[in-house]
């Protein structure tokens, strides 16, 4: 079976998964499923893709569709960051791979993170893939901003959460 108990099994059992390709030039896996957000594919049997670091769990925000805001923030919880050195380690194990993508990304906003930028640059300089950034970016300040533009990140993804003021609050608040 396919859930964690049937994982398990295949896991105890030592066997592998078996990927073919289809016409489409999507890997598929030995159930016929498409594996097109390239987690189970053989590019990544043996080190992953795509990378993504959940840098903290500490948020600026209060979200009405966001888990962090509804479950950690009653809870008490201990405010984490992504250990610098950690994350240079990781960083560090994937050059020389093919790497697609690398996420910066958090339980909670990344921009709150003391290091981030020193992440974004650290993983751009070792040139193991292109960067990306996932933010609420209410923190964006010029400063801020001119830091994240003058790093060579690919991308930076912010999230809008509404087209208008009135929504925005009701979503954000």
């Amino acid at each position: 079976s396919y859930d964690l108990q049937g994982f398990l099994s295949i896991v105890e059992d030592g066997d592998v998964f078996q990927y073919k390709e289809d016409v489409h030039n999507y890997l598929m896996d030995e159930r016929g499923i498409p594996s097109g957000y390239g987690f189970e594919t053989l590019a990544c049997s043996d080190f992953p893709t795509y990378i993504m670091f959940d840098i903290t769990n500490k948020c600026n925000s209060k979200c009405t569709h966001c888990p962090h805001s509804t479950t950690f923030v009653h809870n008490n919880y201990e405010t984490k960051y992504l250990d610098f050195e950690l994350y240079k380690k990781v960083i560090d194990e994937c050059k020389g791979r093919e790497i697609h993508f690398i996420r910066i990304t958090a339980d909670g906003e990344p921009l709150l993170h003391p290091k981030l930028v020193d992440m974004v640059n650290y993983a751009v300089e070792q040139n193991v893939g292109p960067v990306g950034l996932t933010t609420n970016g209410s923190l964006l300040s010029a400063y801020k901003s001119k830091q994240l533009a003058e790093s060579d990140l690919f991308m930076i993804d912010i999230s809008l959460d509404a087209i208008n003021e009135e929504t925005y609050n009701k979503i954000r608040y």
